[in-house]
């Protein structure tokens, strides 16, 4: 299911104020991995999916100095989102992250395009993460078989997405905005 699909007839409203469930966080994925496809384009995981869990880890450093004692500085944030549910055939994002070239990719090839954000308010975030595949198959008998994937983000910190003013961006256009700079306005 394409993202736009999922969002048919939702309008998110960045004001939203209320308890929060988990079914409003979306994830998607860049079915074509490089940057070309919009926002509306990515694939959802949603079809037999029973978690989604966007983790921040915070990175620190610590540094003991004379008369002050022990003192903890932030160096980064670590974001992995972690997809668990049952292996549902025919769902473009399972068959995409789940096809066997794609759990043997390594390096570059591992890397998705990703965007993450609430049905309600219309804001996350997008990013570069490497796919982990945990779970394709199997399980216990008279049970569904079971779908993991854990997704870490790597190279650039995710940046801001807002599903109403970003649908129509592609991942590059997201991260890469226009310039304002007008070349005839500028004297020498």
């Amino acid at each position: 299911m394409k993202l736009s699909q999922l969002m048919k007839g939702i309008t998110p409203n960045p004001d939203y104020i209320g308890v929060d469930i988990a079914d409003n966080t979306v994830v998607a994925i860049n079915p074509s991995k490089q940057g070309v496809s919009t926002f509306d384009e990515f694939i959802v995981f949603r079809q037999a999916v029973t978690e989604i869990s966007p983790t921040f880890e915070s990175q620190t450093t610590e540094t003991t100095y004379y008369g002050t004692g022990t003192n903890v500085t932030k160096t980064g944030t670590n974001f992995s989102i972690s997809v668990t549910g049952d292996r549902y055939m025919g769902d473009e994002a399972q068959d995409l992250i789940f096809d066997l070239d794609n759990i043997q990719a390594i390096g570059a090839d591992a890397i998705y395009e990703l965007v993450c954000f609430n049905i309600n308010t219309g804001k996350g975030y997008a990013g570069t993460f490497t796919a982990a595949q945990e779970q394709n198959s199997g399980g216990s008998a008279g049970e569904n078989a079971p779908a993991t994937v854990t997704f870490n983000k790597i190279a650039m910190n995710p940046v801001k997405f807002d599903y109403v003013n970003d649908k129509g961006k592609t991942f590059d256009e997201l991260i890469t905005p226009v310039s304002t700079f007008k070349e005839d306005s500028y004297e020498v």
